[in-house]
């Protein structure tokens, strides 16, 4: 370590952009490459952290590494919702007909609906707010309910208005997409 709190890499080569773990007697740290060789410890946060062609799932103080597979175009995201694939650039599957590339261009709040089996083990049909950002994904995980508008491509915005459909999230877990038109009908009903 420096005196700029950096670790410099000496096992592999540190790629600027990539993440890193070291679990060490019970304790996970994440570091972020920020220099050529060069990496910054930095929080730690439930989510995806990309290392070239492997990503790192972290939930609680657990952790653990799979490999990206290269995108199927014939499977597309079905029966992979929450995994990462590459493209040739690192992607997400936020549902059966959607994804989204982990990169600084595609930055935002999404929405991923997760199915069995999925990297994190939650139940079948969880709907869940992440924030991508370039090679990390990590859950957006609000203390109050938050309503959101769903974009077709899945990306959230915070709801102002009547938006076409729209889900609620609570602590990084979502309702199901609603259809506004029903939302109403039920309302004046």
């Amino acid at each position: 370590m420096n005196d700029q709190r950096e670790y410099k890499c000496v096992d592999e080569e540190g790629i600027l952009g990539d993440y890193h773990k070291l679990s060490n007697f019970g304790s996970l740290k994440i570091f972020y490459v920020n220099h050529h060789h060069r990496m910054e410890e930095i929080p730690k946060e439930n989510g995806y952290y990309i290392n070239q062609k492997e990503y790192i799932i972290v939930k609680d103080d657990f952790s653990y590494t799979i490999d990206a597979e290269p995108f199927n175009e014939d499977e597309e995201c079905i029966d992979h919702n929450g995994y990462i694939f590459y493209d040739p650039e690192p992607m997400i599957c936020l549902s059966f007909a959607y994804k989204v590339k982990v990169n600084k261009e595609h930055a935002g709040l999404y929405l991923v609906l997760y199915t069995e089996p999925n990297p994190f083990e939650f139940s079948n049909y969880t709907f869940r707010s992440v924030t991508i950002s370039n090679n990390k994904i990590t859950f957006a995980e609000t203390e109050e309910a938050v309503e959101y508008c769903l974009k077709d491509n899945w990306k959230l915005s915070t709801k102002k208005d009547k938006c076409r459909y729209q889900v609620t999230c609570k602590n990084g877990i979502c309702s199901e997409p609603v259809e506004i038109k029903t939302i109403l009908i039920t309302q004046n009903q």
